[in-house]
């Protein structure tokens, strides 16, 4: 009997094993207590859960590049930031934390943008595994959420007070209009290229050109997050499109890709608004 009763004990500690081991674990050497995370693996004291430890001690999803890991090994407060992760994706904008080195390593960890989450300060490089990862319900987006190091290990904590400690961050010298005019025309620019062959056209009038006059762009391109990040931190500083002193034109204003024939005879588009 006693035999028996140590075989089956021997079964079930090494299922345990296995089971642990497919699981994410917590990044540091912090808490014990933990919470599951949008990508699968758990968070102990500012730890990052990716879908599973890899031999090599990298962290992250199935596919894709081996990441390196969150470390999160602080001294003090200004040692974290709040990022998003590139590597194993993330659901609803929501931010990690990690350690000011491991930013630096790891090009596809980007500094999280509190103000207007879905346009990060930073661009990830194209090659990073990961990214949004569509949700099926409604976010709930934290607006003040920043990091902390506690007892040695990057933490992410969140301010619910009025105003909040982000609000008082966020006030300082007032905002840069002329910089963030010539951002926004430049990504307008940008995304104003178009397939005059693409039916409905992609192209649509939700924007402002120098004159405050109706201007298109194609919103299927891979730049029209760009422009409307830019769109959002113009208007977000109560910054004006500008005016060139000519009349807008009048009637309707319907978006449209104008054919442009060049010299090397291939036919690009570019959105205009008749």
């Amino acid at each position: 009997m006693r035999t028996k009763i140590t075989g089956l004990a021997l079964v079930l500690i090494a299922s345990l094993v296995a089971s642990c081991g497919n699981k994410g674990m917590s990044v540091g050497g912090g808490r014990v207590d933990a919470t599951a995370t949008d990508t699968g693996g758990i968070v102990g004291s500012g730890g990052l859960g990716s879908g599973g430890r890899r031999a090599d001690g990298s962290i992250g999803g199935t596919d894709g590049p081996a990441a390196s890991a969150i470390v999160g090994s602080c001294t003090v407060d200004t040692d974290c930031v709040a990022v998003l992760d590139y590597r194993a994706g993330f659901e609803c904008y929501s931010p990690t934390v990690a350690s000011v080195a491991d930013l630096a390593r790891d090009p596809c960890l980007v500094p999280w943008n509190s103000n207007n989450p879905k346009c990060p300060l930073v661009t990830p490089p194209n090659d990073c595994p990961g990214g949004p990862i569509p949700v099926g319900h409604s976010c709930i987006i934290l607006s003040c959420q920043f990091a902390v190091c506690a007892g040695g290990t990057c933490a992410l904590n969140a301010d619910f007070s009025t105003p909040s400690r982000c609000a008082a961050m966020d006030a300082g010298a007032p905002p840069d209009c002329d910089a963030l005019r010539a951002t926004y025309f430049a990504a307008l620019a940008a995304a104003q290229t178009c397939d005059p062959t693409q039916t409905p056209t992609g192209c649509f009038n939700a924007f402002y050109d120098s004159c405050g006059c109706p201007a298109a762009a194609d919103l299927s391109s891979p730049r029209a997050n760009a422009l409307q990040c830019a769109l959002d931190a113009l208007q977000r500083a109560q910054c004006g499109f500008g005016n060139c002193g000519a009349p807008c034109p009048s009637g309707n204003s319907t978006p449209a890709c104008a054919s442009m024939p060049n010299l090397a005879g291939v036919t690009l588009g570019t959105c205009i608004v008749r």
